[in-house]
């Protein structure tokens, strides 16, 4: 009855280190378009990753690659295996290396995580954004930018993808299609 007990709580704890963010077609989707050639089709995109002392960055496609191509061809045999990793936050990058890679370095809103925690994306959702035709506009009022940044990983590990219309200075989000 003990050894059962103690299997129990281990395969939860490897259970809960293996949550998986994005599905493997969206893995393979957005990794099949890197190449330090020909910019991605989905360079647009914002996408999210872990920094060591609890933090995060913001990153593209494209600077995962340059981040992979120099230095993690060697660890990983595919770029698809490195996005994998990196997307779904079992890689931990250090801070220093993700800055010098065009990484835009923050701390998670403790305010926005409590509600995250507390209420899920639907509250985020219904909370910090609107319709605007196809695609949810984030609504920053009086964000600061840390908060913004947080709403955006979020609605990121939940399989939105968050862009930047640096025109009029305004983000937008809607579920992956792939």
């Amino acid at each position: 009855m003990r050894n059962t007990i103690i299997l129990l709580l281990l395969f939860l704890v490897v259970s809960c280190n293996n949550k998986q963010f994005f599905k493997n077609s969206t893995i393979k989707e957005l990794s099949s378009r890197g190449d330090s050639e020909i910019p991605s089709v989905y360079g647009y995109l914002s996408m999210f990753v872990l920094v060591d002392s609890n933090q995060v960055a913001k990153t593209s496609i494209e600077d995962l690659w340059i981040m992979y191509k120099f230095d993690y061809v060697s660890t990983y045999k595919k770029f698809e295996t490195f996005v994998f990793e990196a997307l779904n936050q079992k890689l931990i990058f250090k801070r220093g290396y993700i800055e010098k890679r065009n990484g835009d370095v923050f701390s998670l809103s403790q305010k926005i995580k409590l509600e995250y925690e507390k209420s899920g994306i639907s509250y985020l959702l219904n909370h910090y954004s609107k319709n605007r035709g196809n695609d949810l506009e984030i609504i920053r009022g009086s964000l600061s930018f840390d908060e913004l940044r947080t709403i955006q990983y979020y609605f990121f590990i939940n399989n939105y993808m968050v862009m930047h219309d640096d025109l009029i200075g305004t983000y937008y989000v809607k579920p992956f299609p792939f």
